[in-house]
């Protein structure tokens, strides 16, 4: 606001014989300044002005002003003798005025066309506002600590009145210095995209718990997102939330699992209930398809990544896995009263006749082997010749025996040479003893028969194989250093019971040549 003081001034000039005195109107100017004690030598007597002293107080700011007076000395040619002014009155009173020339003044103002002469320059108006905005998340907001003092912010106001040779010039100087109060940090803070966290202004740094969720944030104080490695683990962030991941995560085609209480990511080997999974050692992803621990193969689920257990299909080819420990099957595996035989190398299911450790195997279609094979003890004699007191049943020359009924078929080592007695039929050892009259003898069990190979083996030490064990046609039983080998076969389960009935022709006992024949006939 400018403030317009108006003062008048009178001159006296001669109209005939009469002094006339007319007023000349000055107009002062005040910018909120101060204007004190403007001294003027000169002939002529000034009076002396006085101004008003505003201070501006507005709110936060402080405003200091401070005016330069100058003193202004001039001469001027022309003479005046003023012995009494009075201003109040707007009355001047001479007493006395000498002047040889009539007296002339000009009053020029700069850049306007009036009688008066006023310059304003404005020298210095400088103002420079310092602000930082701080983001606040919307979990908690508060104000940011802020101080701006700006001491270079002033206003410089010049005046200059010119009046003829007389020059006066003030300057006033206003300083503005602004002052905000600061705030303590609490909470959630976004700066430039990052996100912080601060307790009564401190930040944040390492691990923080918010409720269940677990929170990162560096050594600069940014919160973690996405993957962060710490000594050995490696850990997982939300990109946007920036918490811990837990559990399970997809990450493009490849799954990873987190610790539900730790959050590192899993390596290695994981149960899931009833399942079993494995995570790559260095990257983490969740394994799917064929994965190979030292001689083991294991194959895991493409789609959920459990490993496989049981039977699978790969294309026209079947594997297995063990239910416990899940790898791949590998030689030979019984499943109930069937067996199967897997590739030593590639694993894959058998079908057809394939030669296992220099023997021939007949597999079904589904892998089952084809239990009803029959062949001879002597493989390279075959069926060969008897006589009458070889045979089973009753023929002539077994009149000697008890109702003259023979239960097997004997083997002599004249029409049937040769020291290894194989297996005429598959199935599993089921007994291994000694009995007087049978000598050394050796059960085998299959699906329907029970075969007995006795009289052969003088002590068992010439036994090949061991109770237990799964023997298929043709492996070898032991070895023969008697006269000949007793082969009986029979459906009675329970051996003793079928050996009290041995001299008895009622059913007990089958006739060896007639069933060894027709297998092979039908195999």
């Amino acid at each position: 606001m400018k403030n317009y003081e108006t003062k008048k001034r009178y001159k006296m000039y001669k109209s005939g014989k009469n002094w006339i005195v007319a007023p000349l109107v000055f107009l002062g100017l005040v910018v909120g300044v101060n204007i004190n004690n403007a001294n003027v030598s000169a002939d002529t007597t000034a009076q002396s002005q006085t101004t008003d002293s505003n201070q501006a107080n507005t709110n936060q700011q402080e405003v200091v002003l401070s005016s330069e007076n100058n003193k202004v000395e001039a001469n001027s040619t022309t003479k005046v003798t003023s012995e009494n002014v009075a201003n109040n009155q707007n009355n001047v009173s001479q007493n006395q005025v000498n002047n040889s020339e009539q007296s002339t003044e000009k009053v020029s103002q700069t850049n306007q066309s009036n009688t008066q002469s006023l310059t304003v320059q404005d020298q210095s108006n400088k103002s420079t506002n310092e602000s930082t905005t701080f983001s606040n998340s919307t979990n908690n907001q508060s104000t940011a600590n802020q101080q701006v003092s700006d001491v270079n912010n002033s206003s410089t106001n010049e005046m200059v009145v010119t009046n003829a040779k007389y020059n006066t010039s003030v300057k006033s100087y206003a300083a503005v210095k602004t002052q905000v109060t600061n705030q303590v940090k609490n909470g959630w803070q976004q700066e430039n995209g990052s996100w912080y966290y601060f307790n009564d202004g401190q930040q944040q740094k390492g691990w923080l718990q918010g409720g269940d969720d677990w929170y990162y944030f560096n050594n600069d104080g940014v919160m973690q997102t996405s993957w962060l490695q710490g000594g050995n683990d490696w850990y997982y962030f939300n990109p946007t939330s920036g918490r811990m991941q837990k559990s399970w995560l997809q990450g493009g085609k490849d799954w990873y699992y987190f610790n539900p209480t730790s959050g590192h990511m899993q390596k290695g080997w994981l149960q899931g209930g009833n399942d079993w999974y494995y995570f790559s050692p260095t990257s983490g992803h969740m394994q799917k398809g064929w994965l190979q621990g030292g001689n083991d193969w294991y194959y895991f689920s493409s789609t959920s990544g459990h490993m496989q257990k049981g039977w699978l299909q790969g294309g026209n080819d079947w594997y297995y896995f063990s239910p416990t420990s899940g790898h791949m099957q590998k030689g030979w595996l019984q499943g109930g009263n069937d067996w199967y035989y897997f590739n030593p190398t590639s694993g894959h299911m058998q079908t057809g006749t394939i030669n296992v450790d220099g023997k021939k195997y007949s597999f079904k279609n589904d892998g089952r082997m084809i239990k009803d094979t029959w062949g001879w003890p002597f493989p390279s004699v075959g069926e060969g010749y008897f006589s009458g007191a070889q045979l089973f049943g009753v023929n002539p020359g077994g009149e000697f025996r008890m109702n003259g009924f023979h239960d097997g078929l004997d083997f002599g080592s004249a029409d049937h040479p040769g020291s290894a007695v194989h297996a005429v039929h598959s199935g599993v050892v089921t007994q291994i003893g000694y009995i007087a009259g049978l000598e050394n003898y050796v059960v085998v069990r299959s699906d329907e028969y029970t075969f007995v190979y006795q009289e052969a083996f003088s002590n068992k030490g010439n036994i090949s194989v061991k109770v237990g064990q799964q023997i298929n046609t043709g492996d070898v039983i032991g070895y023969r250093d008697t006269s000949h080998l007793h082969l009986g076969i029979t459906r009675e389960t329970n051996v003793m019971k079928a050996i009290a009935n041995s001299f008895n022709n009622n059913g007990t006992w089958l006739d060896p040549r007639a069933l060894i024949k027709n297998g092979i006939a039908n195999q």
